[in-house]
């Protein structure tokens, strides 16, 4: 059977312009860091699939915001069967993932 492609990203990157929590709850998360995490945990869960490629399209270091229109060129470029993008809803309450 032949490798199944999947491209995948963390949405916004790090210092995008208001993809943050609410100052007025506190410390602030950055939509980035907790995108991060969970990209990474289904990284290292698709890891264990033989037959299976994953590609990270978006900057690891999330220093930089990769433009939606040249991660949809990348995810395209490589053939991918499936593109995962993660991204956070803004909302009164947030739970957040241990540091």
């Amino acid at each position: 059977m032949a490798n199944k492609i999947i491209t995948i990203d963390a949405g916004h990157g790090l210092n995008t312009s208001g993809k943050q929590t609410a100052s007025n709850l506190g410390t602030v998360y950055k939509e980035w860091s907790l995108n991060d995490k969970v990209v990474r945990k289904i990284m290292s869960a698709l890891a264990n699939y033989n037959g299976v490629e994953v590609h990270r399209i978006d900057d690891p270091t999330g220093k930089t915001d990769i433009a939606l229109n040249t991660r949809v060129s990348k995810s395209n470029s490589l053939k991918a069967d499936i593109h995962i993008s993660i991204h956070q809803n803004a909302g009164k309450t947030l739970l957040c993932p241990s540091k």
